[in-house]
């Protein structure tokens, strides 16, 4: 009996769709495992390969080219308005030139994106045309070519803790900012060579003053772009406005290098139980190669009012733990604590193995109940819920629940104006059959 419910992320939030085209879980259905031959990748096809792989090959990118994992080098690429190329997590794309359909007006997509852990490097120039960048939540990108665009209709967006190293010339046209940050943390950017700016004077991000990127101008300083003075550094040594943990040698990116190797914030990939035989089996998988330091298994009757437990973590690949419990245990909620230096973090909440969990298909639980502030929904794994509300014993519609793809447990708010009662989840089938369960609400 496996489980698998959705995932709290406190520490890092990956939000916006940009986000939604990256994903670790394996290569999208149908997609080819093998780059073609003849250095096309077609309008409606994708290839999800693997590294390590070697070659020279020029492609044209006009379908998805996805690096799921492991180092991939290539030469030059061409990249048409809908085409998209995404490195994930854990995967490096390395190639040459990047040159980008340069027919108005600018595409309503990313066709770049590099994702968290994901790492992309250009030896060569990149001339963007029409096309858009975006390097999510502590991914990293290094341009050791010119960056020449001369068109303001386009976008290059930067994610929380992401880094992006321009080792030659950059050349932008904007008076409203050429970068736009996707979070209200720091982002950091390097640049080595001469600017310019087609526009005259302008900031260098699209919230001005308000800009969060940490600016380090190992090339001096540029009179005619705007930024933060706070988060703008021109010295010798600029060490404040680079990641975390991260050193600048001079040598063209030695930033990205170096920072591939520090603590990313922890963070919980997936949290699964399982009966099996006489045991309870727990695990627990990190999002990030660098080991926990302590792993503690907290459990509660009651779902709500936890404690430490005395079973202890054993590690295994890809930075998994695993608890072994008693099958007679299977029927507290657990959750995983995971500490480290820099910080620490619980995962979900896993309820009760048996007794009714997961529910069957039609059928739906809560947990805790009675309730405080929040409850889980749980439904069976494939059941599709396209809405949830919560009523009241008048049938009024109190608030709606959010939802996410593919999730088999919802967290719900209750609201601490929310007077103690009873009070009703209603969840919408995509077959518009509705399921609906019960909870009471205590002070």
């Amino acid at each position: 009996m496996k489980k698998n419910f959705f995932l709290l992320l406190p520490l890092i939030l990956f939000q916006s769709s940009l986000f939604a085209q990256c994903g670790s879980g394996g290569c999208p259905s149908g997609a080819v495992n093998v780059l073609p031959a003849g250095g096309t990748i077609a309008a409606g096809t994708t290839y999800c390969v693997s590294g390590p792989i070697n070659n020279t090959t020029a492609y044209t990118v006009n379908g998805t080219l996805i690096i799921q994992s492991g180092s991939v080098t290539v030469g030059d690429l061409t990249v048409g308005k809908m085409g998209s190329i995404i490195v994930n997590g854990g995967g490096r794309l390395m190639a040459n030139s990047y040159t980008g359909e340069a027919t108005a007006p600018a595409s309503v997509i990313s066709n770049v994106t590099v994702c968290s852990n994901g790492y992309l490097y250009f030896s060569g120039a990149i001339n963007p045309g029409e096309t858009n960048f975006t390097v999510n939540d502590y991914g990293m990108f290094v341009i050791h070519g010119s960056w020449s665009t001369i068109i303001s209709d386009t976008w290059f967006k930067l994610g929380m803790g992401s880094i992006v190293e321009m080792c030659s010339s950059f050349i932008f046209q904007s008076s409203s900012g050429f970068f736009t940050e996707t979070s209200g943390g720091p982002s950091y950017v390097v640049t080595r060579g001469a600017m310019a700016n087609y526009a005259g004077s302008g900031y260098l991000s699209t919230l001005g003053d308000g800009s969060q990127i940490r600016w380090d101008i190992s090339g001096g300083p540029v009179a005619w772009v705007t930024h933060p003075a706070a988060n703008t550094c021109t010295t010798a040594s600029c060490a404040t406005m680079l990641p975390p943990g991260s050193v600048d040698n001079g040598l063209c990116g030695s930033v990205a290098d170096s920072y591939q190797i520090f603590l990313l914030p922890l963070r919980f990939l997936d949290v699964e139980e399982q009966l099996s035989g006489g045991d309870l089996l727990i695990t627990a998988a990190l999002g990030d190669a660098i080991p926990a330091e302590h792993m503690v298994l907290e459990g509660a009757e009651d779902g709500v009012n936890f404690t430490p437990t005395v079973y202890t973590a054993v590690a295994g690949a890809g930075n998994s733990y695993r608890f072994t419990l008693p099958a007679a245990a299977a029927g507290k909620y657990y959750r995983v604590l995971a500490i480290r230096d820099d910080g620490a973090v619980y995962s979900k909440v896993l309820p009760p193995s048996g007794d009714g969990w997961p529910p069957r298909p039609g059928q739906a639980r809560v947990f805790p109940d009675p309730a405080t502030n929040f409850v889980y929904v749980s439904t069976a794994p494939d059941e599709i819920i396209t809405s949830a509300v919560v009523i009241n014993c008048m049938g009024q519609v109190l608030r709606s629940i959010p939802l996410s793809a593919g999730k088999t447990a919802v967290r719900c708010e209750l609201p601490a104006s929310l007077p103690a009662g009873i009070y009703f989840i209603r969840l919408m089938k995509n077959d518009r059959t509705p399921l609906t369960v019960r909870v009471l609400k205590t002070p």
